[in-house]
């Protein structure tokens, strides 16, 4: 915990240790709500590009499929593989170059 304060939170070791367990829970569950609204705008934006150039047969993605952020009912979503994440951006690349 300390350790996230610090790196993630960007609080001091001295107003670490001042919190209560219930205060820093507070701290960490508003730093995961902006992490995640900012994945998802990022992911809006991936995944706009990728679904303007698929292919015909090819099934949209959505900005979870780019972040595998956790969605509205707090369950986590498995993210793509490397593997799959170069398929798809192979896929996009040749959609893009192709004109």
């Amino acid at each position: 915990m300390w350790a996230a304060a610090v790196a993630q939170l960007r609080l001091s070791p001295a107003d670490f240790w001042d919190l209560t367990f219930e205060e820093f829970e507070a701290l960490w569950k508003a730093y995961e709500a902006q992490q995640d609204l900012e994945n998802y705008r990022a992911g809006i934006i991936a995944a706009l590009l990728y679904n303007i150039h698929r292919g015909k047969n090819q099934k949209p993605l959505g900005w979870e499929d780019f972040f595998g952020g956790r969605r509205r009912s707090g369950k986590q979503k498995q993210g793509m593989t490397h593997q799959q994440m170069i398929a798809a951006m192979d896929a996009w690349a040749k959609a893009v170059t192709r004109r």
